[in-house]
This record gives C-alpha cells, structure tokens and sequence, in this order.
C-alpha cells in the first residue's frame, strides 16, 4: 500500500512540475499597453517588430481576423482603453503603411512614413467575451 501511495505521489510530482513549466514557458502576450509605451513617434519598422515580436498585419487582414472571430461567437469586446500618440491630429505627411498587431487584450495600430519611421501609434484595449481556464490564469498571475 506504501509503494503505491509512493508512486501516486511521483506521478502528481511530476504533473504538477510538468504543469508549471508549461505555464512559465508559455510565451507572454507582446501586444499589452506597456509595450505599446515603448513605442516612440520616429522609431524604425524594425525597432517596432523588435518590440513586438514580429511583423505587423495590414487592415485586410486585421479585419479577416476580427470577422473570424465574430463567426465563432467570441468578437473582441472594448474594455475603454484607448492610447494615441500623438495624442492631437496633427498633419503628418504621407503615410506609406498602416499595420496592425493583434494581442489577447488589445491592438496596436501604427502608421508608417516613407523612411519606414513610425508618424502615429495607438492602442485599443479590448477583452474576450468567454476567457477560459487559461486565460484566467494568466490574468491573475499578471501575464
């Protein structure tokens, strides 16, 4: 009765140690409000991917992904959090590409000149309409 108690505790022992290298090697989500405050007015293309983690996406694509998500049930729902930088419209010259980066909570939207230099940066909070188990756990563990 001892060994097998024994060996139920190993196998717990190494689920739970199993379970918690996942959630901790779990990436993070790059798209949050601190990231997007890194972000500066005449920074690089590059310097924002950096940031971020990767390209961003055009409008057509973001809007595939948003439509996508309405068609499962689950459209992204504003939590009231909107950041712009600059935060007045100002005329900005030409702007060669708009992208996108999509987040669990949140967008960054980001316009670029034609030397590739960020004009604008903003940022839409939002938060999904069901969040699992997961989700709830990152929440409370603040990732």
């Amino acid at each position: 009765m001892k060994r097998k108690l024994k060996w139920i505790a190993v196998v717990l022992v190494v689920l739970l140690l199993g379970f918690g290298t996942v959630l901790f090697l779990w990436p993070r989500d790059r798209i949050t409000v601190e990231s997007w405050k890194q972000l500066r007015v005449g920074m690089s293309q590059k310097e924002v991917e950096d940031i971020l983690s990767g390209p961003g996406i055009s409008y057509t694509e973001f809007r595939a992904h948003v439509d996508t998500l309405e068609e499962l049930g689950k459209p992204p729902q504003p939590d009231g959090r909107q950041f712009f930088e600059p935060d007045v419209f100002l005329p900005r010259g030409s702007i060669k590409a708009a992208l996108y980066w999509i987040g669990r909570r949140g967008c960054i939207y980001i316009e670029f000149d034609e030397a590739d230099r960020v004009l604008l940066k903003a940022f839409y909070g939002w938060c999904p309409v069901d969040p699992n188990f997961l989700d709830r756990l990152r929440d409370w563990l603040g990732w």
